[in-house]
């Protein structure tokens, strides 16, 4: 997606020079000449923004997924302490709530800018002290194995929640679309501006009239 998206760019800036360098000499005496490039211009530009938008809203609705089932697996993980003995079960629910409340308060404030919570972080690995150390002539709880997986899971979502905050459309498409955009909506006033021929012939007509009358 993100080559075919950096194509279209080059392809729309090669158009748009391409059009300036041949059509300068004759854009001032009829604008058809300038409608095809324009249009091969704009079917890109089009294309181009749809791509875009379409990565864009792809990745935020993934985003919005992980971020779901984060939350999720930190209900689950929450239920499932309800089978674990004592003291186990009040730390690892301290861990959980520690977890939780970072990731909505700091992290959730920082993540955007590649910022992260320690506390965060240091929940989980908590977690996997606490029920993966099994005692000395201690038998391991049944329930641990399944805990430890679902930690496993929230890990997961954790690092990707995390790199999906990072942006993936490059700066480069952004000032390729800014560019594109900005011609277009400067008609007069651009390299491929519409010019005024149409007047200009429409005064010979009025010329060649007044000759003949």
């Amino acid at each position: 997606m993100v080559t075919v998206a950096f194509l279209a760019i080059l392809i729309a800036v090669g158009c748009q020079r391409v059009a300036t360098r041949t059509l300068s000499a004759v854009g001032e005496r009829h604008n058809s000449n300038m409608a095809p490039f324009i249009t091969v211009v704009g079917l890109v530009y089009s294309a181009l923004l749809g791509l875009t938008v379409v990565f864009a809203w792809q990745q935020f609705s993934a985003t919005g997924a992980v971020v779901t089932h984060e939350a999720s697996t930190l209900t689950t993980l929450y239920r499932q302490t309800v089978a674990m003995p004592e003291p186990e079960r009040t730390q690892v629910r301290n861990e959980l709530r520690q977890d939780a409340g970072a990731v909505a308060g700091p992290e959730w404030r920082m993540q955007s800018s590649g910022g992260i919570s320690e506390s965060a972080r240091s929940a989980i690995t908590e977690m996997y002290r606490i029920v993966g150390i099994e005692p000395a002539g201690v038998a391991a709880h049944p329930i641990q194995s399944v805990f430890l997986s679902q930690v496993t899971v929230l890990a997961t979502d954790r690092t990707t929640r995390i790199l999906d905050a990072r942006p993936r459309i490059s700066v480069l498409m952004w000032l390729g679309l800014m560019c594109i955009a900005f011609s277009f909506d400067h008609p007069f006033g651009n390299e491929l501006r519409i010019t005024p021929a149409p007047f200009h012939h429409a005064m010979e007509v009025f010329d060649a009239i007044d000759a003949e009358t």
